[in-house]
């Protein structure tokens, strides 16, 4: 059976840059044969549960403008009509090619493994969902291949939740019929709703006014330019590294940072009175201030000299890039089948003067005296490193205090008009962030002979900067896992440089 047409891309589905999220789950088993068996239907099941993951993307049609437009088509002539693209046998074990089970440093998933590669191409149309089945002789490494232009991230934990039903659910003789948990015309009114949300005029022009997430897509300026002509781009001159950060080390960070902030009403005041910092938000506020931290320590980003007036300019140049969820953000909520890309990429500036509070020996009002309860020395180095911190931790929560509906509507609005595409906009001084925290993977599934996954890797994505917040494992030791990219001078040097700062290691 082919599957359905669901419809066109929403604009801000077609506002991502063209990759895949590729990645290999790994499972120890004893039987692989009945486990390549209960793949086979259960993957049977998935694509009878959810065709349109058979289709591609593709220009398919026009919009309203006349311009041509990206859709999901159902079939292409010659294509795959399943899943799987092919089994790969390999005479190894799982132990060899996961010598450690948690968070190997360098540890990518292996281009072999996967089904499909990084960039598609864009001329033709590109597969949706793509799974490669790499046998082992105690396991199986599944290699994922996920179109960002149809599935974002809390989307493809809802899938693979849906696939541990069906592989649970099936039998490899005789598939039990599923109740459809992610039904395809719930992912074409949804599209289009999100095509259609509007705000006045005057909260439309307020955002332009403010915009700093969004390029026109024909703009190209240094160092802001479209992300998708970036990703990939040197990726021969960039390592990748994953970070394990002891849940109790984030913890404390958290409550010294939230005890800083409670004793100091003018930090509070200087961020719309935010009184507090979430463990995530500590864990993005890390990530930017040791990967900008090692970038002076490499001579990659020169010191500036705060004491002269005609640097103002180069003083905010950095800034946080991150991804929010919109689907609880927006009134009404979005179904929570809808697997497609409901994220927007928000830039929050942080100047650049707060790694450099050490260095300067001047922290102005932040003293003892005025946080006398504090078990942090405010005329210490550590001290100057905490408010640096706090202060970056402050500026993400402020902005994520600001995604309401209203602001996220008035963001909708703007990608949706139809003067001029739009696309992310990249900024060569920024830490990008996506968070996979909360997808769940660890936490799916597969059925009596898969189980749990044990381990998962994500191939390298690419783009300096990159930190991606690896899925919670279901271990009680509460580790956050970060995926980092960055010139190998610079990765040598994320988080433990600043931990120790911190006095947090």
């Amino acid at each position: 059976m082919l599957p359905p047409n669901p419809g066109r891309l929403s604009r801000l589905d077609q506002i991502m840059p063209p990759t895949y999220i590729l990645f290999t789950l790994i499972f120890p088993v004893d039987d692989v044969t009945a486990t390549i068996n209960q793949l086979k239907a259960g993957t049977l099941l998935l694509e009878s549960t959810v065709p349109f993951l058979l289709g591609h993307v593709g220009y398919g049609g026009q919009s309203e403008e006349g311009k041509a437009c990206l859709e999901i088509l159902p079939y292409v002539e010659g294509g795959n009509l399943s899943i799987i693209t092919h089994i790969q046998y390999l005479a190894a074990s799982y132990r060899d090619v996961f010598p450690t089970s948690h968070a190997a440093n360098g540890a990518v998933a292996d281009p072999s493994h996967l089904p499909l590669s990084f960039n598609p191409v864009l001329t033709t149309p590109a597969p949706i969902f793509r799974l490669q089945i790499n046998a082992l002789k105690d396991g199986v490494i599944l290699g994922f291949a996920v179109n960002h232009g149809v599935i974002d991230g809390t989307g493809l934990g809802i899938l693979l939740r849906e696939f541990g039903a069906c592989c649970r659910s099936a039998k490899s003789d005789n598939p039990i019929p599923l109740s459809v948990g992610i039904p395809s015309d719930v992912q074409l009114t949804t599209r289009a709703w999100l095509d259609d949300c509007t705000a006045p005029p005057r909260e439309l022009q307020k955002y332009k006014d403010e915009n700093d997430e969004f390029i026109c897509s024909s703009v190209s300026s240094q160092p802001v330019e479209g992300l998708g002509s970036v990703v990939s781009a040197s990726r021969g001159s960039l390592s990748t590294r994953t970070f394990a950060l002891e849940g109790r080390i984030v913890q404390g960070i958290k409550s010294n940072v939230n005890r800083i902030i409670g004793a100091l009403p003018s930090l509070r005041n200087a961020y719309a009175d935010v009184s507090w910092v979430s463990s995530n938000d500590i864990v993005v506020a890390l990530a930017w201030m040791s990967f900008n931290n090692a970038r002076l320590f490499a001579g990659a980003q020169p010191l500036h000299d705060w004491s002269q007036p005609d640097n103002s300019a180069q003083k905010s140049s950095g800034g946080i890039s991150f991804t929010v969820n919109i689907r609880n953000r927006i009134e009404p909520p979005l179904p929570s089948s809808f697997l497609g890309n409901a994220i927007l990429p928000v830039r929050q500036p942080v100047p650049n003067k707060l790694l450099l509070l050490g260095a300067s020996g001047d922290h102005g009002e932040f003293t003892d005296d005025l946080c006398p309860n504090s078990v942090i020395s405010m005329n210490s180095k550590r001290g100057e490193c905490y408010i640096g911190l706090a202060c970056a931790a402050l500026s993400v929560r402020q902005r994520l205090n600001t995604m309401d509906s209203d602001n996220v509507r008035r963001v909708l609005s703007y990608i949706n008009e139809p003067m001029s595409p739009k696309t992310i906009a990249y900024n060569s001084m920024d830490i990008l962030v996506t968070s996979w925290r909360d997808m769940g993977t660890y936490h799916v599934d597969f059925g009596d002979h898969l189980g749990y996954p044990m381990d998962m890797r994500v191939a390298d994505i690419g783009v300096g900067g990159m930190f991606v917040v690896l899925p919670k494992r279901r271990a009680p030791d509460e580790k956050w896992e970060v995926k980092a990219t960055a010139e190998p001078d610079v990765i040598n040097h994320l988080f433990e440089d600043t931990l120790r700062e911190l006095g947090s290691i």
